[in-house]
């Protein structure tokens, strides 16, 4: 069955592993989840509309959930995820990089 690159990469008669498959995912850590949820929805709703569904196609709360949520992309396949976050304030950035990004990169070696 193989991951979700491997099964377009056959019939196409391409190398799965010559291939990069990415996915921007918009991401919020904050212990407290709604807090995270409302940083996002402002910061979507502002780009997309009012009918995006934040819930659906953003990962939100405290960073080991983050983390697990985004190590299922690595699992299914994905092996370049691009982070939108909702502020470029340096807190919330160091926050990512220090205990989101560590806890996906030990899940991508797994």
């Amino acid at each position: 069955m193989g991951t979700p690159r491997e099964r377009c990469a056959a019939p196409a008669g391409r190398d799965a592993s010559a291939l990069t498959a990415g996915r921007l995912v918009y991401v919020a850590v904050d212990e407290e989840r709604g807090r995270a949820r409302d940083a996002l929805r402002g910061f979507l709703h502002g780009y997309y509309g009012s009918r995006f569904d934040v819930d659906q196609s953003a990962i939100f709360g405290p960073p080991g959930e983050v983390a697990a949520r985004l190590a299922e992309h690595v699992e299914a396949g994905i092996t370049r995820l691009m982070l939108g976050v909702p502020t470029l304030h340096i807190g919330h950035l160091q926050r990512v990089a220090a205990e989101v990004a560590p806890l996906v990169r030990a899940a991508a070696r797994r």
